[in-house]
């Protein structure tokens, strides 16, 4: 059964005022809808039990229709579909970070009241604002008196803790690395959001090869104890139903993308342009405004391992070693082809 849900989203508009010739700006809210769909909790099973080091459960995931279904707290109570729905329809922070959409603006005004002026719209983001609100409610479902959201199965992370970021902790969190949380920017750990460290701290652990599946980690621990003197383990996975491997999938993600993003002209790196021509898949990175999504992630590592990096910068080199203990992972589950990286998007990557 699906549940209608009215949703206030903000964007941006280029617009020249009536009678007028320079162009100005403005942020403006839509009101529309979005579908979610409801399913009972026994279609959703639990798949895997998040435990702390004295074996209290802190979350659980659901599997149902090929997905890895995670809860949705706000100050660390869970969501209720009512609650949401009320909450879309005010324009809240949690919502639309949950669907991936951009956050309210202070400045904004309602569309009945910007279109009242007769302005002509130059360009906007609208549209693209309200294609992500119903990709992100694809992955979003109310499921008793909860509501969850579509994550993939869960890792192990190594994450920087400390004063002086010197320390790894391990935790637990969802493989998903698009999912905006609703945290990144102000939530209390654990708190807000769904279960785990926010989707920055859970990309960059994922571009240093330390997002570590369940069965990995005995095998692969000593990923996390050659990054710095103090390994703090915090909490454990129970997988009580079978899951496809995720870890050396979603490293390989995070890695792989942070260097196209680093190698396009308009890149986050001012130097990296030029490093292009080495790495043949990504020379035609430029004028996308996404990762391409025919580039298998493992071939953009393997053209960028294939490189002697130390004798053409000293900035790539720990990048590197961790490309190549990516595809090492990846070599023991068979590696990551196209047909494999079709059926992860299926199960929520």
């Amino acid at each position: 059964m699906n549940a209608p849900v009215k949703l206030r989203v903000p964007y941006d508009a280029i617009y020249i005022p009536y009678r007028h010739r320079n162009r100005q700006g403005q942020k403006v809210a839509s009101d529309g809808h979005i579908v979610i769909e409801s399913i009972a909790a026994i279609d959703a099973p639990i798949s895997h039990r998040i435990v702390d080091e004295k074996g209290s459960l802190k979350a659980e995931v659901r599997l149902s229709q090929n997905s890895y279904w995670w809860v949705l707290k706000q100050a660390g109570r869970a969501v209720s579909p009512a609650e949401f729905a009320s909450y879309a329809e005010r324009e809240s922070h949690l919502v639309l970070a949950t669907l991936g959409c951009g956050l309210p603006y202070h400045s904004e005004v309602s569309e009945e009241k910007f279109f009242a002026s007769k302005p002509r719209v130059v360009k906007s983001t609208k549209d693209d604002q309200w294609k992500k609100a119903r990709v992100g409610a694809s992955k979003v479902v109310f499921c008793d008196s909860t509501v969850l959201v579509a994550a993939g199965p869960p890792v192990y992370y190594g994450i920087r803790s400390g004063l002086d970021r010197k320390v790894i902790d391990i935790e637990v969190g969802p493989s998903e690395l698009d999912l905006v949380d609703a945290g990144d920017n102000f939530r209390e750990r654990g708190k807000t959001g769904i279960y785990g460290p926010t989707v920055s701290a859970r990309r960059w652990a994922a571009k240093r090869a330390l997002a570590i599946g369940p069965h990995e980690l005995d095998r692969e621990r000593h990923l996390f104890d050659r990054r710095d003197s103090s390994v703090r383990g915090i909490h454990q996975i129970e997988e009580l139903l079978p899951a496809p491997p995720a870890g050396p999938q979603t490293c390989a993600r995070a890695l792989a993308e942070w260097l196209w993003r680093g190698m396009r002209k308009d890149g986050d790196w001012d130097s990296w342009p030029w490093i292009r021509p080495y790495v043949p898949c990504l020379a035609d990175a430029d004028g996308r405004a996404e990762y391409p999504h025919d580039l298998p992630h493992r071939r953009v590592l393997e053209d960028f391992a294939a490189v002697d990096w130390t004798s053409l910068t000293s900035n790539l080199a720990q990048e590197a070693e961790d490309a190549r203990e990516i595809l090492r992972r990846l070599d023991l589950i068979n590696g990551l082809d196209e047909d494999d990286d079709a059926a992860l998007g299926r199960l929520g990557f």
